[in-house]
C-alpha cells in the first residue's frame, strides 16, 4: 500500500509539471501572437524558437494552431474608433503621449490637457496588418496589401484615400488645404489660400482668428471658410446656418455678409414685407432717424415695425437712433 501510494504521488507530480510546462508554452506562444510590435515573419521566428526549446510531446500538447494564434492576434489587437474626419489606411502614433489615434483631430478630441503637434509625428500603425512603423506613404511590410495612398504629405503627416476630395500643400500657409492648387492663390495678408474669384476684390484680415459665430480657430479648420465682404471669416457651415435663421450680418461688425446678388434679393423681399404690413394709425405719422451698418451714413425714413431702409444704399441693416412724429400739414 505504501509503495502504491508513493508511486501515485510521484506520477501526479510529473503530470503537474508537464501540465505547467504546456500551459507556460501556450501562454508564451499567445503572447507572441498578440504582440502588435512584431510583424508576421518575426512572430513565426520567435514561435519556432520556442518549439526548439521544448520537447516534441510538450509542443504537441500545447496545440496552438495557426487559427488560434491568428484569432488571439486579432482579438487582442487594440480596437481604435473609426475616424470620422478622414479616409485613410493607418493610425498615427502621437509623439506627445505615445498613443495611437485615427488622426490628429481624433487625438485632440480625446486626449486630455494637450494638443498634438502634427509635424512631430514619427510613427504610424497600418490598418491592414497592424505593423507599427516609421511614417510613410504606405506600409513597408512586403506581405501587406496597403501599397499606395491617394494623397500623402510628408510635412504635415497627412494621409487621404478619399478620391473625391482634392488636397494640396501650401508652403506659405505651412499646412495642407482642401481643393486643387491651381484654383487658389495665397494671400500673405490674410495668411489664407483664396479662390481666384475672391482674391482680387477681397478685404484683407488676419486669419489668426476664430469663426465669428462658433468661435473655433480657423487657420487649421477642416471645414471650408467663407471670407466675408467686411473681412471677417466664418465656417461655411456656420454661414449657411445663419442664413437659414435669417441672420444676414457679421456678428463682429454687423455689416451685411450677403454678396451683391443676395443683397439685392433681400432688399426686394424686405420692400415687399413693408408694403404688405400696414402700420397702426397712431404710428403712421412717425419718422425714424436711422444709421446704416453697411454704409455708416444716417438718414430718415418712415417708422415701421418690420424694418427701416437706408436712403443711401437701400440696405435694411439699420439701427434706429430716434423717432419723432411729424406734424400734420394744415390743409
Amino acid at each position: 500500500m505504501g509503495d502504491s501510494q508513493s508511486t501515485s504521488t510521484g506520477a501526479d507530480t510529473d503530470a503537474d509539471k508537464s501540465s505547467f510546462e504546456v500551459s507556460e508554452l501556450r501562454s508564451k506562444i499567445l503572447e507572441i501572437a498578440r504582440n502588435t510590435e512584431l510583424d508576421p515573419p518575426e512572430k513565426n521566428l520567435r514561435i519556432q524558437a520556442l518549439y526548439s526549446e521544448k520537447g516534441k510531446t510538450c509542443v504537441e500538447q500545447a496545440n496552438v494552431d495557426e487559427d488560434e494564434a491568428a484569432a488571439a492576434d486579432s482579438s487582442e489587437q487594440p480596437e481604435y474608433p473609426p475616424c470620422s474626419h478622414y479616409k485613410r489606411n493607418c493610425y498615427i502614433v502621437a509623439k506627445c503621449c505615445n498613443k495611437p489615434f485615427a488622426c490628429r483631430l481624433c487625438h485632440n478630441e480625446n486626449a486630455r490637457g494637450h494638443e498634438i503637434n502634427r509635424f512631430e509625428t514619427e510613427a504610424m500603425i497600418c490598418r491592414k496588418c497592424g505593423k507599427k512603423q516609421e511614417v510613410s506613404s504606405h506600409c513597408v511590410s512586403p506581405d501587406c496589401s496597403w501599397k499606395e495612398t491617394f494623397y500623402f504629405c510628408e510635412v504635415c503627416r497627412f494621409w487621404s484615400d478619399d478620391v473625391e476630395k482634392d488636397v494640396f500643400h501650401c508652403p506659405d500657409c505651412g499646412i495642407c488645404r482642401r481643393g486643387k492648387k491651381e484654383d487658389y492663390e495665397h494671400c500673405n495678408g490674410c495668411k489664407l489660400c483664396l479662390p481666384h474669384s475672391l482674391y482680387a476684390e477681397h478685404t484683407c484680415t488676419d486669419a489668426e482668428n476664430n469663426c465669428a459665430i462658433c468661435g473655433e480657430y480657423l487657420q487649421d479648420s477642416t471645414i471650408e471658410v467663407n471670407l466675408l465682404r467686411c473681412g471677417h471669416s466664418l465656417h461655411s457651415s456656420c454661414y449657411q446656418n445663419a442664413l437659414q435663421q435669417n441672420l444676414f450680418h457679421c456678428p463682429l461688425c454687423r455689416k451685411s455678409f450677403l454678396n451683391p446678388a443676395e443683397f439685392a434679393a433681400q432688399a426686394v423681399r424686405s420692400d415687399r414685407i413693408l408694403s404688405e404690413f400696414h402700420m397702426p394709425e397712431e404710428f403712421q405719422d412717425f419718422t425714424a432717424k436711422i444709421t446704416c451698418n453697411d454704409c455708416n451714413q444716417t438718414s430718415e425714413t418712415p417708422f415701421h415695425f418690420m424694418g427701416h431702409k437706408c436712403q443711401h444704399c437701400s440696405s435694411f441693416n439699420t439701427v434706429v437712433l430716434s423717432r419723432y412724429k411729424a406734424p400734420r400739414s394744415e390743409s
